[in-house]
């Protein structure tokens, strides 16, 4: 889940809940070490707790996730808030 979305100079951040199902605690140390390599996600771990009903097995792991992209070409403030635009128009469906 998207909690907050801001902006660093050009680049926009944001702050994520992110919950991931693992049978191995190695595999989610494995996750994080992976997302904080690269400098783009820093994760850190919340909390866990075990798989409940229907049979499941493994736990569950929240963390809080920040996603700062590295700097590339930097958007243009007249250009910011621009949106995609829908180029096709609604009557290419079906087509």
């Amino acid at each position: 889940m998207v909690k907050e979305v801001g902006a660093d100079g050009d680049r926009t951040v944001a702050d994520l809940d992110l919950v991931v199902v693992s049978k191995s605690a190695a595999t989610i140390t494995q996750m994080i070490k992976d997302m904080s390599s690269d400098g783009v996600f820093r994760a850190e771990l919340i909390s866990q707790s075990l798989q409940r009903g229907r049979g499941e097995t493994g736990e569950e792991y929240e963390m809080f996730v920040h996603y700062a992209p590295r700097s590339g070409a930097p958007i243009e403030a007249a250009n910011r808030n621009a949106r995609p635009m829908d180029i096709a128009g609604e009557g290419s469906k079906g087509r």
